[in-house]
C-alpha cells in the first residue's frame, strides 16, 4: 500500500509472510537393522515494512523506514528459538543536475540491533549493527 500526502510526502506499508518445511529422511539405514533416520524442521517469518518518504521541489529529500521481522521454529532437536527485532533506517539526500545525479547519506540500523536468523528462510543481510553509508549517483 503506497499514498501519496500531498506534494511532497509519500508513505507506504507492506506485510510478508514467508514458510519454508524442510524434510530429510535416510529409510536405507533402516534396512541395517538401525531405525531409519528423519526430521522435518519448518520456519514462519512475519514482515511488517512502513516508509515515509519527503521530496521537495528543490532536489532535497528524506526517507525513514521501519521495518519489523518475527521468525517461529519448529521440529528443530535440540529446540531453535525464533526471534524478533526492529529495525529503522534514516537517510537524507539532494538531486543535482536535472534529477540525474544524487547524493544521498544515511544511517541503516539506526538502534544498532542484532538479531538471530534461521537461514532455513533466505532474507536479504541486513546490517547487525549501525552502519553509515553516502552514496553519489550519476546518470550520464
Amino acid at each position: 500500500m503506497n499514498q501519496l500526502l500531498g506534494d511532497q510526502w509519500a508513505l507506504g506499508a507492506r506485510y510478508t509472510y514467508t514458510s519454508a518445511d524442510l524434510d530429510r529422511g535416510f529409510p536405507e539405514l533402516a534396512a541395517d537393522g538401525v531405525a531409519g533416520f528423519s526430521s522435518a524442521e519448518s520456519s514462519d517469518l512475519h514482515q511488517a515494512e512502513s516508509y515515509l518518504f519527503w521530496n521537495h521541489a528543490s532536489g532535497w529529500f528524506s526517507r525513514l523506514n521501519a521495518r519489523f521481522f518475527s521468525q517461529d521454529n519448529s521440529g528443530y532437536t535440540p529446540a531453535r528459538p525464533g526471534d524478533s527485532w526492529t529495525q529503522l533506517d534514516f537517510s537524507v539526500g539532494k538531486r543535482f543536475l536535472d534529477n540525474r545525479g544524487s547524493l544521498e547519506l544515511g544511517v541503516p540500523n539506526l538502534t544498532g540491533d542484532d538479531y538471530r536468523f534461521n537461514p532455513l528462510l533466505t532474507l536479504p543481510e541486513s546490517p547487525r549493527e549501525r552502519v553509515f553509508f553516502m552514496e553519489m549517483r550519476i546518470d550520464l
